[in-house]
């Protein structure tokens, strides 16, 4: 009797095919997109725009122009990121939307606040500015 050699069936790990594949990479190129996307978003709302001595002085100088000119009576800061503006209600009515607009940047940016309450000189609300916004007139 011939004695029979014992053969091992060698096999190689369970291997992937090919559509598998391609759906597994797909789906981890869409999680790597999704991720880096989540931390742009995430990145560009935490920036704060800081401003600098030089450009507070500009300011400064442009919000005086609009005192000077008689519109502008006072500005102050009344809490951390809000403030009050003191106007002429005659001269603010006249005033094309642009100019009001520009005097608001102006006064923000001099006394470094985000919300800039315009009223008249018997404090007769007539606006609203948010820095990096726009300005929302009273009775519009």
């Amino acid at each position: 009797m011939k004695k029979k050699k014992k053969r091992y069936k060698t096999t190689s790990g369970k291997t992937l095919s090919m559509p598998s594949f391609v759906a597994y990479f797909i789906a981890g190129v869409g999680i790597c997109f999704a991720v880096l996307l989540l931390v742009l978003i995430f990145k560009s709302f935490s920036s704060k725009p800081k401003i600098d001595e030089k450009e507070v002085e500009k300011w400064s100088k442009v919000a005086v122009t609009f005192k000077e000119d008689g519109l502008l009576l006072d500005f102050s800061k009344t809490k951390e990121d809000e403030g009050i503006a003191i106007v002429t209600e005659e001269k603010w009515r006249k005033l094309p939307y642009d100019s009001k607009e520009a005097m608001c940047i102006a006064v923000s940016k001099s006394i470094k606040i985000k919300t800039l309450l315009v009223t008249s000189r018997d404090y007769k609300h007539l606006g609203t500015y948010h820095l990096n916004g726009k300005l929302f007139e009273a009775g519009k």
